[in-house]
């Protein structure tokens, strides 16, 4: 049967460690590199999930998989790019997801606390050190989808 019917669906996240490693791991033994990637890819995804971690963290994870294991080889097939180009789709909508999160949690706090009498001057100059690191600059960068992206720089507009 050929490869192409064979490809894996996306990667599931929210599973342990070691269900990666081994997934990754069988998939290697099968010589199944799409599936390897898949691995590869929910293990960053599901560490970039993680709520104890900085969004700097987050997103070195976000951007491994997208840079490491969204890539589909040279010379593949159409069916192997069409399905790494769905699996960095995925990644990116994960991480706008995550990244308008942190952001709508935060404007929350800033909306609160205005509510509560605080200079708006002031939660503005907290906003642009905050949305600095969330989104530095007004380019759309690689690790998220464009509708996300805007809604995000709607939210930088409003405190920074």
């Amino acid at each position: 049967m050929p490869k192409s019917l064979m490809l894996p669906s996306l990667p599931e996240t929210g599973k342990s460690e070691q269900y990666y490693m081994d997934g990754g791991h069988q998939a290697e033994l099968r010589h199944d590199r799409e599936a390897h990637e898949a691995f590869k890819v929910g293990l960053y995804i599901t560490r970039a999930l993680d709520h104890s971690d900085t969004w700097e963290k987050k997103l070195r994870c976000f951007d491994r998989a997208l840079k490491h294991h969204c890539i589909a080889p040279a010379n593949s097939s159409a069916a192997i790019i069409e399905f790494y180009g769905r699996m960095a789709h995925w990644v990116r909508e994960r991480a706008g997801q995550e990244a308008l999160q942190i952001a709508s949690r935060q404007d929350d706090r800033y909306a609160a606390r205005l509510a509560g009498g605080e200079a708006r001057l002031h939660l503005v100059q907290e906003g642009r050190s905050f949305f600095k690191v969330l989104l530095p600059t007004d380019h759309r960068p690689d690790w998220i989808n464009l509708d996300d992206f805007e809604q995000l720089r709607m939210l930088k507009r409003e405190w920074a």
